[in-house]
């Protein structure tokens, strides 16, 4: 599971590197190297949440040893949640997405949506499902039973790529780095949309 997530990190540098290619004026280099040190900053902390995850894993039962069903699983998945809560008691906001990330996703996302008319893409998302008003996500909540959707692929394609325990979500305009098999949202990008109205 934690190379899972160490190759998910390598393929955020990697992408960050890529990005490097081609710059060609002092102004552009110094812009690719705050890029390329933010992605790998961003990079580094999924390294350590894989790390931490793992120890988190060893210290529970393993799956075999668990009664099987769904009361049972949603018991496992609740006693994953409860500890990285505890292992992490000081998560906040940014600590994945940190400003220089923001701005960069916000970039990124902006310009996937380029000519794309988001305000009837994203109301079309979200026509059976509406956000209800006050209901900010925050970091260590679940992720609710009604915000079902998946980043569309024509922003996904642009974002760096995750490890399979985590997920890129949508929460009206709001993007969340998401833990899957603990139902617990790690981080917070507020506004990461353009042009939608919550």
């Amino acid at each position: 599971m934690a190379s899972q997530f160490l190759r998910g990190a390598g393929a955020v540098l990697l992408s960050a590197l890529v990005v490097g290619i081609g710059s060609g004026t002092t102004a552009e280099s110094r812009g690719t190297r705050s890029l390329t040190s933010a992605l790998g900053r961003f990079g580094e902390q999924l390294a350590a949440y894989a790390a931490l995850r793992q120890q988190v894993d060893f210290s529970l039962p393993p799956a075999f040893e668990r009664p099987r069903g769904v009361r049972a699983m949603l018991q496992a998945r609740a006693e994953l949640a409860c500890a990285i809560k505890a292992a992490r008691p000081h998560a906040r906001q940014g600590d994945f997405f940190s400003p220089a990330v923001v701005d960069i996703f916000r970039e990124t996302i902006a310009e996937a949506l380029s000519g794309v008319d988001s305000d009837a893409f994203f109301a079309s998302l979200y026509a059976e499902d509406a956000v209800p008003a006050g209901l900010p996500p925050r970091v260590h909540d679940t992720y609710p039973e009604w915000a079902t959707h998946e980043i569309p692929l024509i922003v996904l394609e642009r974002l760096p790529l995750l490890p399979d325990e985590l997920d890129y979500r949508l929460i009206g305009r709001t993007l969340v780095l998401w833990d899957i098999d603990a139902d617990l949202i790690l981080d917070v990008l507020p506004d990461a949309i353009p042009g939608l109205t919550s």
